[in-house]
């Protein structure tokens, strides 16, 4: 979900560039934090704990993949704004 979510928001930027870089650099930051927390909930209190982990992040993800905006494709951003 989060990498069709990353593709939508590249493909209805103009700077898809940037836009990559910022989506890369994010989902590999989200991507460390979820294993380093689970790993460290797997290690300290075993499976169960950490697939309650893992449902957890994903709850916590699902608003923030839905709810952000994409600008419309036919929409044309004048340099300087």
């Amino acid at each position: 979900m989060l990498i069709a979510k990353g593709h939508a928001l590249i493909a209805s930027n103009n700077n898809p560039e940037k836009s990559y870089a910022f989506f890369s650099m994010s989902s590999t930051i989200v991507g460390a934090i979820i294993i380093y927390v689970s790993g460290s909930i797997l290690n300290n209190f075993g499976y169960q704990y950490f697939f309650i982990s893992l449902f957890i992040f994903y709850l916590l993800l699902i608003p923030l993949i839905l709810f952000i905006k994409e600008k419309p494709v036919n929409e044309v951003i004048k340099p300087g704004k």
